[in-house]
């Protein structure tokens, strides 16, 4: 005898079918919970007769139904909206949505039931951490709390005088002479590139420099795409240097500012009374624009990328001279001065001064005092955010603690107890890995053996 099948439209209406009781257990339609008790029995024969992995796979989605959700990508930040003070940010992991409050996605069309798990595959087995043997995992940053045994890492030739340096992705150090009256010998000045052991790769006469001189080169950066950048002294300008091709041309040209007063005719002026300007150490930020420290006019300069140089922040008290910057990790421009503000100690300082989003000044503070009449020129910032300072006058290098504490010194006999070569006017500081490389000027003694390049190990 054939038995009719009761009508499903009829039983929901009266609330009596099963798989109406079933679709409100599982918060979902009638419709949904027959797909989901289908794909059930499906994936149970399926596992039962061994069918093959992909085939089990499309029968386990076939269970999810209608109520698999797939998150959105996560929204890109707002530039707009700053990150609150004294806190980073984590970016999201890739392909991962942070779920907002409410257990939603954003983005995602329909609310996954907290109360029920995603079920697991059995043939993909769970992602284990990276081994710290993984290439693709990030290596953990030491922090460097002292300075091991210098060793030499390079000898500058004529015409001598190294001054800044600057390590590429390739681990070759260029170096910048400053050979000018009564340092270093007659002639126009070089950027000199090394190979990593050393050797001399490619060396640029420098062009255009005035013939009496008082300076010549100073600082050296890289940019991003390997554009190597030379400051002179006379003519004030930067300069952009093809070593292989043997070429160079002006990037920018450093004006001589009129004194702060009455007098002056505009607001870009110098606190000073109305020195030449002395670009002295430059550095690259993450959108190509450059920070110049003028130690002439008591100026630091910002060269959009691409454009035209413009007072960015001027010393108010005409005895600070800035020499040496760096960025630091959060983008911060970290900077020494010769003389402390208060004029009274005639101690140098670290300063650190706030880069806001548009690219201005903010907010200045000091970060530690440094040792009067020592001559603080070089600058740099350690993989873990420490700072080493060249001390030029005193002929020693100081190792601080991001906040300031100072960490270890090296001074000018250690390092000639380890290659003969003591620590001679200090100048130029840049990382290369694990280590620090300092350039040997010689400003007093003019010693054409002093002419070198250190490497400096940074210990844990």
């Amino acid at each position: 005898m054939t038995v009719a099948a009761p009508d499903r439209d009829d039983l929901g209406a009266h609330g009596h079918g099963p798989m109406v009781r079933l679709a409100g257990l599982l918060g979902c339609t009638e419709g949904q919970a027959y797909t989901v008790l289908l794909g059930t029995v499906v994936a149970l024969v399926a596992a039962l007769l061994g069918l093959p992995p992909t085939l089990r796979d499309v029968t386990e989605s076939a269970a999810g139904g209608d109520t698999a959700v797939s998150a959105a990508p996560a929204p890109p930040p707002n530039s707009d909206t700053p990150a609150p003070t004294g806190e980073v940010a984590a970016p999201p992991a890739a392909g991962v949505a942070a779920p907002a409050a409410g257990g939603e996605v954003p983005g995602a069309s329909a609310r996954v039931p907290d109360a029920v798990a995603a079920p697991a595959t059995p043939d993909a087995p769970a992602p284990s951490p990276p081994s710290p043997s993984d290439p693709a995992a990030p290596a953990a940053v030491v922090p460097a709390t002292g300075f091991g045994a210098a060793q030499l890492a390079a000898r500058v030739g004529a015409p001598g005088a190294p001054d800044g340096v600057a390590v590429d992705g390739a681990g070759r150090i260029h170096v910048a002479t400053n050979n000018a009256l009564l340092r270093g010998q007659p002639g126009a000045s070089k950027v000199i590139r090394y190979a990593p052991d050393g050797r001399v790769q490619r060396e640029l006469v420098v062009e255009g420099q005035d013939g009496a001189r008082t300076g010549g080169l100073t600082g050296v950066a890289i940019a991003a795409d390997g554009t190597v950048l030379v400051l002179d002294s006379a003519p004030a300008r930067v300069l952009r240097v093809d070593l292989d091709g043997g070429r160079q041309a002006t990037y920018a040209s450093i004006s001589d500012l009129p004194a702060c007063g009455p007098a002056a005719a505009t607001a870009a002026c110098e606190a000073g009374a109305d020195d030449r300007p002395q670009p002295r150490a430059l550095v690259v930020d993450a959108t190509g624009a450059l920070f110049v420290s003028d130690s002439g006019q008591g100026v630091i300069w910002r060269v959009p990328a691409g454009g035209r140089p413009s007072p960015w922040f001027v010393f108010a008290d005409a005895a600070a001279s800035p020499t040496g910057i760096a960025l630091d990790p959060t983008g911060d421009l970290l900077v020494a001065t010769t003389l402390s503000l208060e004029s009274s100690s005639g101690g140098g300082q670290l300063q650190r001064i706030d880069v806001r989003r548009d690219g201005t000044a903010g907010r200045r503070t000091t970060v530690a005092a440094i040792d009067p009449l020592s001559g603080p020129l070089g600058l740099t910032v350690t993989p873990d955010g420490g700072v080493v300072v060249a001390l030029s006058t005193s002929n020693v290098l100081v190792l601080l603690g991001p906040d300031g504490t100072e960490r270890a010194r090296l001074t000018a006999e250690q390092v000639e107890a380890a290659v003969g070569v003591p620590l001679d006017g200090p100048t130029g500081l840049a990382v290369r890995g694990r280590s620090v490389v300092v350039t040997n000027q010689s400003p007093t003694a003019n010693d054409a053996s002093h002419w070198v390049v250190f490497d400096v190990p940074l210990t844990p």
